[in-house]
């Protein structure tokens, strides 16, 4: 049997990580800003601190694949 899992509009998966990108203006990166991020549990919300990176990772513990 073989199961084929179809691309989800938002994540993307890297083994057990599930990947969102959220693209941020220069001014939220520089400033820092509130940002709602959709997970698979729901919408969440987290503060940005200013002096953001171009393509820094936020690891977002307890909101990816449930444990098996």
């Amino acid at each position: 049997m073989q199961v084929k899992v179809k691309a989800h509009q938002f994540f993307n998966k890297e083994g057990l990580n599930v990947i969102s990108e959220v693209p941020i203006s220069i001014t939220e990166a520089i400033l820092g800003c509130k940002l709602t991020v959709e997970t698979l549990d729901g919408n969440l919300n987290i503060d940005l601190k200013p002096g953001v990176n171009t393509g820094q990772e936020f690891i977002l513990k307890h909101h990816g694949m449930p444990p098996f």
